[in-house]
């Protein structure tokens, strides 16, 4: 099942098969289960994001297979990622440093922002940023961030004796 979402990006459930959505320069992201990766070294790719979040997952399914060892009614749920985009720059092709993640449930976002929240991923050793997606956020224009911008112009002032104290 692994291989068939990493290499195929394709989920089978049943007799059907859910194809991957690549989000590329956009999406509609879930509010509970899409994560923002933010501060990602230049050279990650989402191959790499993927790799080391499934290892965290699967740590984290291990730990909760021992911890519900007595109970065996208890079935511990599979969480995976459904998909992960690196955003790039148009212009260069370069990364601009940032990725969006979705997660098949609530709780996979959360191990995810647990597990790299200021911390490093084993293959690139930059700090990462990480918050689960805020719908809120809303792109700005150009003209308002001119506005932003704008200063209020100064004027020189000449102090001839400014004394020590101050």
């Amino acid at each position: 099942m692994a291989h068939s979402i990493i290499f195929d990006r394709v989920l089978k459930l049943g007799n059907k098969k859910l194809h991957m959505m690549l989000h590329k320069q956009h999406g509609d992201y879930n509010l509970k289960t899409s994560v923002f990766l933010g501060q990602i070294n230049p050279f990650c790719r989402e191959i790499d994001i993927i790799e080391e979040l499934n290892l965290v997952l699967r740590d984290d399914r291990v730990k909760k297979e021992k911890e519900n060892k007595e109970e065996s009614a208890v079935v511990v749920q599979k969480n995976f990622i459904i998909s992960c985009c690196v955003f790039y720059d148009p212009i260069t092709s370069r990364p601009k440093q940032f990725a969006f993640i979705d997660f098949s449930s609530e709780e996979a976002a959360e191990i995810c922002v647990k597990a790299w929240d200021n911390k490093s991923m084993r293959k690139f050793p930059n700090r990462l940023m990480v918050n689960v997606y805020d719908g809120t956020h809303t792109k700005i224009t150009k003209a308002e961030r001119e506005r932003t911008k704008e200063r209020v112009s100064f004027t020189n002032l000449w102090v001839e004796k400014l004394p020590y104290a101050f």
